[in-house]
């Protein structure tokens, strides 16, 4: 039998495996421009959360929430 810990705990491992441990990924190459919310902070669908600069062009980024794990 296991405990509510132990239950806890695996349900948190399968979530960081599911989500990839909450990495984001751009499709273009470039850097952080700047970062628009705080670790830990709750995001609605379509807010800004980072700004990226490309070598060529800027953007900003909005990710639907459905999609914020497989960016």
């Amino acid at each position: 039998m296991w405990s509510a810990s132990q239950e806890a705990d695996c349900a948190l491992k399968e979530l960081a495996a599911l989500y990839d441990d909450a990495k984001l990924r751009s499709m273009i190459d470039g850097v952080v421009g700047k970062v628009l919310v705080s670790p830990g902070s709750v995001v609605c669908r379509g807010e800004p959360m980072i700004e990226i600069v490309g070598k060529d062009r800027f953007v900003m980024a909005w990710f639907p929430v459905s999609r914020l794990y497989r960016v």
